[in-house]
């Protein structure tokens, strides 16, 4: 109506124009930064570019960067506004919003009570450098969908050096720690289907039995091998193998993951293929059930496992996880 007006009175296009630059104008898409950070999580959301947990962890980072900074829409976004959201990351202990306490309760109010109880504070590196990452892939998106930012935001000089690689985070299990482990009652004998860590004569080849085994023959990730299907399972060649790839059922860290992987002839002997062979179609270990949208088809043998290797491995277990199979295999000592 402004322009309208002006032209009405006799202005000329170029008063039009005038008027037209003063007032900003509406984007074709929401600039609310959880709107854009939503919109990037459904882009994103195939089985080639993100799991449900990136996901959910984009749309979390977009919750706490509105809250940190009182900024709602992205084009008001400030290179300080940036500056503000690491500092309150510093602040936050690590554990933040866990309890059901925390939930509901200002980030104002969780840090003022960290400090009162001298609570360790200050996210993770790797955590801080996600965050900021995420931040970045909003403004390329925004940008994408022709929503432009008052400021240049530059996130490089705002990443945290990780000191530890991850190498250095996960000890690998060595050559005698993997064969105590697998002296272990789930490989050796069993008292029942309930008391999988408890010595016994009952042998149960499922996935608890034979995600670890996988893992320490082939070095996959937990996940990629909790959601193999039986259409996974390659011979070409006469060889057989591992095909980790993208599935509506299971997702890789990255496009790099994609592989075949040879099975090794011990997993063979074992029964591996007729354990397989017996499955009529869908995963090899259907047993697996997430717990949550956000969980993992793994996190089902977590509780046993873990107990295993508390077990077998005794004072040292409390170093080792299953992802030390990956740097065992990486770097067999």
């Amino acid at each position: 109506m402004e322009v309208a007006d002006a032209l009405a009175r006799g202005g000329s296009a170029s008063i039009a124009r005038t008027v037209t630059a003063d007032r900003e104008v509406e984007p074709p898409f929401d600039p609310a930064i959880v709107a854009v950070a939503g919109r990037l999580a459904q882009r994103m959301a195939t089985p080639e570019r993100a799991t449900e947990k990136t996901a959910y962890q984009i749309r979390n980072t977009a919750a706490l960067l509105v809250e940190s900074t009182g900024v709602t829409d992205i084009r008001h976004l400030k290179q300080s506004d940036i500056a503000v959201f690491c500092n309150t990351m510093s602040q936050l202990p690590p554990t933040y919003r866990k309890s059901a306490k925390e939930k509901t309760m200002p980030l104002a109010d969780i840090i003022a009570a960290a400090a009162k109880k001298s609570t360790k504070v200050g996210l993770a590196p790797a955590t801080v450098n996600r965050n900021i990452g995420f931040i970045k892939r909003f403004v390329t998106h925004a940008k994408a969908e022709g929503i432009t930012l008052k400021e240049v935001i530059e996130i490089k000089d705002l990443r945290e050096r990780d000191a530890q690689d991850d190498q250095e985070k996960v000890t690998p299990f060595d050559r005698l720690e993997i064969r105590k482990l697998f002296t272990g009652s789930i490989w050796s004998g069993c008292q029942s289907a309930a008391r999988r860590t408890t010595p016994g004569k009952m042998f149960i080849r499922d996935g608890l039995y034979w995600i670890p085994l996988i893992a320490a023959y082939t070095g996959a990730r937990r996940e990629e091998i909790a959601g193999l299907q039986k259409s996974d399972i390659l011979r070409e060649d006469e060889i057989w193998a591992f095909n980790f790839t993208f599935t509506e059922v299971r997702r890789l860290k990255n496009a790099q993951s994609k592989r075949k992987v040879p099975i090794h002839e011990h997993l063979i002997e074992l029964g591996l293929l007729d354990h397989v062979n017996k499955i009529k179609t869908g995963r090899i270990f259907p047993e697996l059930k997430r717990k949550s949208g956000l969980a993992n088809l793994g996190d089902h043998i977590h509780y046993n496992f873990r107990n295993m290797l508390d077990k077998q491995l005794g004072s040292i277990a409390g170093e080792r996880r299953f992802h030390s199979f990956r740097h065992y295999v990486s770097h067999p000592a």
